[in-house]
């Protein structure tokens, strides 16, 4: 089967600073793929990358078999960004913000249509959030702000949902429940998950797959051969240990 995602040989420099260095993955069908690797190791700049957000310095991207310069079916893909900060006062309701994800047109928050309603609403009840919808975003825990940025990523029914640092500022107990979400999208939904994460403990629970990067790609393969004291003296130098406790 084609992979979803493809990467062969790909570079990226920020004015000559290299991020990225011969960077090859594939991301398959119904993955649960975790990204992880020290700061600064290019986990955001390769996730922006395979969104087309930036483009290689050198080397390939393809998106569902194409290259990524002629893919123009967007809505196959869902992406919820590191955590985005709403002000309180903002005068948005969790509806409209889910909407948002369908279509820019008509400006951001403006009112939508009984369609666009209906499949917010399927989104936020995938999410458990749909009691929520008439409340204003900036209001909500942050966890619950995190599955509304989710249910705005599904509304299109994406086949990939990519996450970058998803739980950031989310307690222990919201973080169980969310990643408990994204366990349930993956193996009842189908959804091939793609997640920046550096929860190591949390990864290794939740996924099926895990890449290790720090510029280069160090492992790419099931979380028990990546989280060993090899593996991550490896990522994060020689100092890096595997300490295994109670919880």
């Amino acid at each position: 089967m084609t992979p979803l995602v493809e990467l062969r040989g790909v570079s990226f420099a920020y004015e000559a600073v290299p991020v990225l260095e011969d960077v090859t993955l594939a991301v398959e069908y119904c993955d649960f793929l975790g990204i992880i690797g020290p700061n600064g190791g290019g986990k955001t700049t390769l996730l922006k990358v395979m969104l087309g957000l930036l483009a290689p310095g050198r080397g390939e991207v393809r998106l569902f078999g194409e290259p990524i310069e002629r893919f123009d079916a967007w809505h196959r893909l869902g992406y919820v960004p590191q955590k985005l900060v709403f002000d309180p006062t903002l005068p948005a309701t969790v509806e409209e913000v889910v909407t948002t994800g369908l279509a820019a047109r008509g400006g951001l928050f403006s009112r939508p249509s009984r369609a666009e309603r209906e499949r917010a609403g399927d989104a936020l009840v995938l999410v458990g959030m749909d009691r929520h919808r008439a409340a204003r975003i900036g209001r909500l825990s942050v966890g619950q702000q995190q599955r509304v940025l989710i249910a705005r990523a599904l509304v299109t029914d994406p086949e990939i949902l990519v996450l970058d640092e998803p739980t950031g500022g989310v307690d222990p107990e919201a973080q169980a429940s969310f990643y408990a979400l994204l366990q349930i999208l993956n193996r009842e939904r189908g959804v091939t998950l793609v997640l920046v994460s550096h929860e190591l403990a949390v990864v290794a629970r939740a996924v099926t797959k895990v890449a290790c990067l720090n510029r280069r790609l160090v492992f790419h393969g099931g979380p028990t051969e990546a989280l060993t004291d090899a593996g991550l003296a490896a990522l994060y130098g020689p100092s890096a240990r595997v300490v295994s406790h109670l919880h």
